[in-house]
């Protein structure tokens, strides 16, 4: 074989690992790394850029305008009218919601990318669908890119719920 074919060959396998990789990632409920008070983002402190703090404020008025209510879990998903996985984010959202003892305990906010651009550059939204689990502090605490699974996402909102339980310590 010539060189060119072993390179082509070597270019696919190379793109069919890392699809794979991002596949096996997709739909995955990550908990959003201990940024600036659950802004759901690291912060840099440069010149110009907020301090944590800033941001951590910000990203909480942000969610509350657009809908996130103190002292409820919410499931924020950001959508268009032109993604076309967002439904099935929608059907995740639901399907995880009846599995909760509760159904009505959590609220499910679906904002317009477009009508949300500071939200949207705080949060680092990069890619639709983009989701996040808000807890009752309106603190981000997890972030879910694609679809998914409704086991996973009943059972984290479950342990997002049972931490604002009655006699439960919550965090400041």
């Amino acid at each position: 074989m010539t060189v060119g074919i072993w390179v082509l060959l070597a270019a696919l396998v190379a793109a069919a690992v890392i699809g794979a990789g991002l596949r096996a990632r997709a739909g995955t409920v990550r908990e959003v790394a201990a940024g600036p008070a659950g802004t759901g983002r690291d912060t840099a402190t440069a010149t110009g850029s907020p301090t944590p703090a800033e941001a951590a404020d910000e990203t909480v008025a942000l969610l509350r305008a657009a809908g996130v209510r103190p002292g409820r879990v919410t499931i924020v998903r950001f959508t268009a009218p032109w993604c076309g996985r967002c439904p099935a984010v929608a059907r995740a959202a639901d399907t995880a919601r009846t599995r909760l003892a509760d159904p009505e305990s959590v609220d499910d906010l679906a904002l317009d990318l477009a009508g949300h651009d500071d939200l949207v550059r705080l949060l680092s939204v990069r890619a639709l669908p983009t989701t996040f689990l808000v807890d009752a502090r309106t603190a981000v605490r997890h972030r879910i890119a694609d679809a998914p699974a409704p086991r996973e996402l009943a059972a984290t909102l479950t342990a997002l719920l049972d931490e604002n339980a009655p006699g439960t310590r919550t965090a400041p």
